[in-house]
């Protein structure tokens, strides 16, 4: 069983940095930029996972996570409360967009599972000048608004010549 709860100072401390996971040193200014942040525990309240949200502008929002590798919590545990967590956060906030970085193959492997898909990557990005793979992620916020389009590409019909033509 785990359970949730407001993410308190020094949290993230509890997770161990493996050399090729993101430099704690950044974890400051990327907390100060998350609207919200998240702290997964376990029943005897060890952490297993830390995650935050930061708004970008209507729809969009940019979502980190740090893993403790050691848990013993099993994937699929953590794979569904982060996509809880994240779908939750999207229907209060209207979020249909989440974006993040995978600044190694182990954060990339573990974003895919979560549901994100790569989108581009950026060359010697990193900090240690390693590249960056960007990833999204969209969300399935019940049933989204019908755009039919016409053969021409980009042109929609109002509203009144979708019920005519029902």
């Amino acid at each position: 069983m785990t359970k949730l709860r407001s993410y308190k100072d020094g949290d993230i401390d509890a997770i161990p940095e493996r050399v090729d996971d993101f430099p704690r040193g950044l974890m400051g200014p990327l907390l100060a930029m998350s609207d919200t942040a998240f702290t997964l525990l376990d029943d005897d309240d060890n952490i297993l996972m830390c995650l935050g949200v930061a708004h970008i502008w209507v729809g969009v929002a940019d979502v980190w996570t740090a893993v403790h590798p050691d848990s013993g919590t099993s994937t699929l545990t953590l794979v569904r409360e982060t996509r809880k967590v994240m779908n939750d956060y999207a229907e209060v906030y209207g979020v249909r967009r989440y974006n993040s970085m995978a600044f190694n193959e182990d954060q990339r492997k573990w974003m895919e599972v979560v549901g994100f898909v790569q989108e581009g990557v950026k060359h010697a990005y990193g900090p240690r000048e390693q590249d960056v793979q960007d990833m999204v992620w969209w969300t399935r916020r019940g049933k989204r608004d019908e755009r039919v389009q016409t053969e021409r590409k980009g042109e929609r019909r109002a509203p009144d010549e979708l019920q005519a033509a029902g």
